[in-house]
């Protein structure tokens, strides 16, 4: 009976990283394909999207929907092995604790101080916008992150002007993204786990009841994200699991989405 339903288990994690697997890849081909829309004006971006190119991809990304939708068809019936309540999702507005998920290996992002930096920085170096439509700069690194922010100068739009009679132009942040300085940051998942590891001492430097826990997860650890989830609750923290594809660098920018944590 045992045997039996750790077999079960094993099929359910299989099928499940199956399902990750393929949602993050369909992910990957449509943001491949609006990339490569955006970089053109808007004459080209309809000769693009009649073009050989667009079509040979739009066509392997229905085949993965299409093997996406087969696997989400074979679903097996649930067996109970081990229960956590599973609150609905709810979007963060309070702090967060970022991490790094790769390579079943956990890095801690310390966010909020290069994004401080970049703050101070951006203060000083908005000037040179007077000239240019935009600025890329980097600061860091900390923690094995370097950050590159790009800044836009904006135009005070008529109907802003004549609400606030303010006129001129102004610097927006455009986009943030984070470099690792290595391809193998933070601790092995075990270790991570382990008493006295930098990822405890990392995250004993939050409170529970005012911190999520952001996981920047890519598609060689969502098992190793299930154990980190895991030890997460027993601690009283909330989760927000944030997958990319590979090869797409963990960023952001105002228009970007919040992460939902459970």
């Amino acid at each position: 009976m045992v045997d039996g339903i750790q077999a079960i288990r094993r099929e359910q994690v299989a099928r499940q990283f199956e399902r990750d697997r393929l949602a993050t890849a369909v992910a990957a081909w449509e943001h491949k394909i609006e990339s490569r829309r955006g970089r053109l004006d808007g004459d080209s971006q309809q000769d693009f999207d009649l073009g050989r190119n667009v079509s040979e991809t739009r066509l392997q990304l229905d085949q993965l929907k299409q093997r996406q939708a087969e696997v989400e068809a074979t679903r097996s019936e649930p067996i109970l092995v081990e229960s956590y309540p599973t609150p609905l999702s709810k979007t963060v507005d309070g702090r967060e604790a970022h991490f790094q998920l790769r390579d079943g290996r956990v890095a801690f992002i310390p966010l909020d101080d290069l994004l401080e930096e970049f703050k101070a920085e951006a203060r000083q170096k908005s000037y040179k916008l007077l000239d240019l439509p935009e600025l890329t700069e980097t600061v860091g690194p900390g923690g094995g992150f370097r950050l590159r922010y790009t800044l836009e100068r904006r135009d005070v739009s008529p109907e802003v002007a004549r609400a606030t009679g303010r006129t001129g132009s102004y610097a927006r942040l455009k986009r943030w993204t984070l470099i690792p300085v290595s391809s193998q940051l933070g601790e092995p998942i075990d270790q991570a786990l382990a008493e006295g590891s930098r990822f405890r001492r990392a995250l004993s430097e939050f409170r529970p009841e005012r911190t999520t826990v952001t996981v920047w997860t890519y598609p060689d650890s969502f098992e190793e994200f299930r154990q980190l989830k895991k030890v997460l609750y027993h601690q009283g923290f909330p989760t927000a699991a944030r997958p990319l594809p590979d090869g797409l660098p963990i960023g952001g920018s105002p228009e970007g989405s919040k992460s939902a944590a459970e």
